[in-house]
């Protein structure tokens, strides 16, 4: 998750972050009720693939 931090300068903000690592960081601490979030995601992409792989489907056994 990534946070901006605004307000003092530079320096203030590297020492606030760094006393954060290693930490939980409540929701309720970051954003209030109501606030407006963006959000992205990415795929993991496989290109182009058939529908045995893509949908994980069974192969039948073939008959002789």
């Amino acid at each position: 998750m990534e946070i901006q931090i605004n307000g003092g300068d530079v320096a203030k903000k590297v020492d606030f972050g760094y006393g954060l690592f290693e930490k939980t960081v409540r929701v309720d601490t970051v954003l209030t009720t109501g606030e407006m979030v963006d959000v992205c995601g990415v795929t993991k992409g496989h290109g182009f693939e058939g529908v045995v792989k893509r949908w994980g489907v069974r192969r039948l056994a073939r008959e002789t």
